[in-house]
């Protein structure tokens, strides 16, 4: 994220920067959805082979909702650079 900020410099337009923000924010969402489906998929298998009180089973369940909390925090910065986009200021 960083090196798309410095890449505008501070003379840039804003708009064109707030794009760029956001065109990096959907792709990592995106990737970060994949991995939560994967890590989903991981869970359900594990708990059918291990059960659903297993330690293996119970790491899958941390891993997932590590993934979706920050899938929910990159949703939620996506929504605040639209926010600012469509009414010019931060919340």
């Amino acid at each position: 994220m960083q090196k798309t900020e410095s890449a505008f410099g501070k003379n840039a337009n804003a708009q064109a920067k707030a794009a760029a923000k956001s065109d990096l924010l959907v792709r990592k969402i995106a990737e970060q959805e994949r991995h939560v489906r994967k890590l989903q998929e991981g869970l359900e298998q594990s708990a059918q082979k291990f059960g659903e009180n297993d330690t293996k089973t119970l790491k899958w369940k941390e891993a997932l909702a590590s993934a979706e909390t920050e899938l929910n925090k990159l949703n939620a910065e996506l929504d605040e650079l639209r926010d600012i986009q469509a009414h010019g200021k931060e919340r």
